[in-house]
């Protein structure tokens, strides 16, 4: 299913005491796009209940194939809708800390009370910097040259990980940063949990990638593994790298 969720299942567990749904598109860890017509029922389900719906969207420009539903729009309730963005992402901008949020009027005028309480503001330099990428025109030229460059190791590291790692199941990613890898053919002979094989693989092979369990429990087998950070020849080495950890205990 692409990691779409259902809104069968989504349905049984709200109620009239649920107060909000918090959804991510595209999504952290699984990269996937959440789809017109989920949102659409979504929509359908905060009117009927009286939940609110809060998107994070801090991916909403990191995208290889099909595009972006708009939450605010395409769940059709704006008067119940928050949607929470960062610059950390599509600028490459993670270490200024700063980002927006938007929704009603009055829900963002008590926001603002009480992000004061919280965190004062962000960094001069950061607003000026945020400001900058919005105004000048650098936004469109750079979000062209730097999807071009992760969309190349995408594909690299997909090609070289499903090679090395056959009994791997993952979905090609759609967007964002992360391949979201189901490793339970091969964990679950070694015993080892995700936890431990992410421990154990920095450690012999110094490979980094997370766990999945610490995700949901639809995580446990899984790992997330960043591709946009490092040159196709070293997505390819880590990938021969994770199977030489497989291989070397006869599961590979």
């Amino acid at each position: 299913d692409g990691y779409q969720p259902s809104l069968e299942k989504l349905q049984e567990v709200v109620s009239k005491s649920t107060k909000a749904v918090l959804i991510i598109t595209p999504d952290n860890p699984t990269s996937r796009i959440l789809n017109r017509d989920f949102l659409k029922g979504l929509g359908e389900l905060a009117e009927d209940y009286g939940f609110w719906i809060i998107s994070d969207e801090a991916y909403k420009h990191i995208i290889y194939q099909g595009e972006h539903q708009w939450v605010y729009k395409e769940a059709g309730v704006p008067d119940q809708t928050l949607v929470i963005n960062s610059f950390s992402k599509d600028p490459g901008m993670p270490g200024f800390r700063i980002g927006y949020i938007y929704g009603p009027r009055e829900v963002i005028s008590q926001v603002r009370k009480l992000k004061q309480f919280v965190t004062l503001t962000p960094s001069s330099i950061a607003q000026y910097a945020a400001l900058y990428y919005l105004t000048s025109g650098v936004k469109e030229e750079y979000l062209k040259y730097s999807l071009e460059i992760y969309r190349r190791r995408r594909d690299a590291f997909y090609r070289a990980f499903k090679k090395a790692v056959p009994e791997a199941k993952t979905i090609f990613p759609q967007a964002s940063f992360y391949l979201f890898v189901d490793l339970q053919h091969y964990l679950a002979n070694l015993n080892m949990d995700d936890i431990a094989f992410a421990e154990e693989l920095l450690k012999e092979q110094r490979v980094s990638l997370i766990p999945g369990s610490p995700f949901g429990r639809q995580g446990i087998w899984h790992v997330r593994i960043t591709f946009v950070t490092e040159p196709e020849e070293r997505l390819e080495e880590a990938a021969e790298r994770i199977a030489e950890f497989f291989k070397r205990r006869g599961v590979l």
